[in-house]
């Protein structure tokens, strides 16, 4: 499938995960400059930012893989904000998944 065909919905959530995964990795990459603790924690979040990032581009190319993968991360990105009170986060990753799991938006991906 070409970008053109991308809704403009997945568009934006295809944004949104772009934005998630520089927030992960940037802060991620300035870790690594810590030794030891600054590798424990900057390792995986880099590794996660990168994962994020080639999520954001499936779900811009219409990728089946990319439906599932952003519902699994976002899923325990919900978890994740949840166990840390932090709201936004839940509101968002709820918008997310209830909105990957339209029926027409799952039919796109398929």
């Amino acid at each position: 499938m070409s970008s053109q065909d991308t809704p403009l919905g997945v568009l934006i959530l295809a944004i949104l995960q772009g934005l998630q995964a520089l927030v992960l990795f940037l802060p991620g990459l300035l870790l690594l400059i810590i030794p030891i603790i600054g590798w424990i924690i900057g390792i995986p979040m880099v590794v996660v930012g990168l994962f994020l990032l080639f999520i954001a581009w499936g779900l811009f190319t219409m990728q089946a893989w990319a439906w599932m993968w952003a519902f699994i991360m976002n899923i325990v990105g919900f978890l994740v904000a949840l166990v840390n009170w932090n709201w936004i986060g839940v509101v968002l990753s709820l918008i997310i998944v209830l909105y990957l799991n339209q029926g027409d938006i799952k039919r796109r991906f398929r």
